[in-house]
């Protein structure tokens, strides 16, 4: 039997995925436990690929992170990153990397193998 896609909201410009894949890049060959699928949300946030120019996101936010974020010549550094998502107060942290990552495993390009990540080949 057929089984209909479904594709969280998380990336909602299909265009966005190839960015999603190139931070996920970072952390291939990593365990994917939930100090790593913390660490892919803050990477996303780090290269502004998730968060940047969403005033929804930006709640909660000082106006110097929103003002960092908004600065495309400023870089984010890991620790800056971190900082935002801290500021998030997310119940569960590691969920948002898990909902990040889910359209790419959806479409085959990232698996998880032993419970690590591996992004695949298309070819």
């Amino acid at each position: 039997m057929k089984k209909p896609w479904s594709i969280t909201t998380t990336v909602r410009n299909p265009e966005r995925l190839r960015n999603f894949l190139i931070v996920s890049k970072q952390l291939e060959n990593y365990k994917w436990n939930s100090e790593n699928q913390r660490k892919y949300q803050i990477l996303l946030i780090k290269d502004r690929v998730y968060g940047y120019g969403k005033s929804q996101f930006y709640n909660g936010l000082s106006q110097e992170q929103i003002d960092l974020i908004d600065d495309q010549k400023k870089e984010i550094s890991f620790e800056q990153a971190e900082e935002i998502f801290n500021a998030k107060n997310y119940k569960d942290p590691a969920m948002r990397g898990r909902q990040s990552i889910n359209p790419l495993k959806k479409f085959g390009f990232v698996v998880i193998k032993d419970k690590k990540i591996f992004i695949t080949s298309v070819l």
